[in-house]
């Protein structure tokens, strides 16, 4: 599927929520029949054309919108399920200014950390 946003695609792989108040995406237990990998990458959409997606979920930001995404695809990863979550690149148009791309590698990285320190033995997300 082809989605734009971080939050699109968190919308599309959302997991069921008493607390939130949300139902599962219609595509989650067709995912987790159907596959045992799945591989999310996005690009750079969200830094070249930031004011279409903070439209989308006002007053939020980049790190927030990348935030949900990944707690998404974790809920979504077990062990019979891998989800590869793929950094994005570099855009050419952008080569003077890369500080976007460069700070949702460090969200990314920063939230990867923070899930080495919490054991959970049924996430398979990398």
């Amino acid at each position: 599927s082809y989605f734009s946003c971080f939050s699109q695609t968190s919308w599309f792989l959302r997991s069921g929520s008493e607390e939130l108040g949300r139902d599962e995406s219609p595509v989650i237990p067709i995912l987790k029949h159907d596959y045992d990998l799945v591989i999310v990458g996005l690009g750079v959409w969200e830094i070249v054309y930031p004011l279409t997606c903070e439209l989308r979920d006002k007053g939020t930001t980049i790190s927030e919108r990348l935030q949900w995404l990944l707690t998404n695809l974790t809920a979504l990863s077990s062990p019979e399920m891998q989800v590869v979550f793929r950094t994005p690149g570099y855009d050419s148009r952008f080569e003077t200014n890369h500080t976007g791309v460069k700070e949702m590698t460090e969200t990314i990285d920063n939230y990867f950390q923070e899930s080495k320190n919490q054991v959970n033995s049924n996430s398979n997300i990398t």
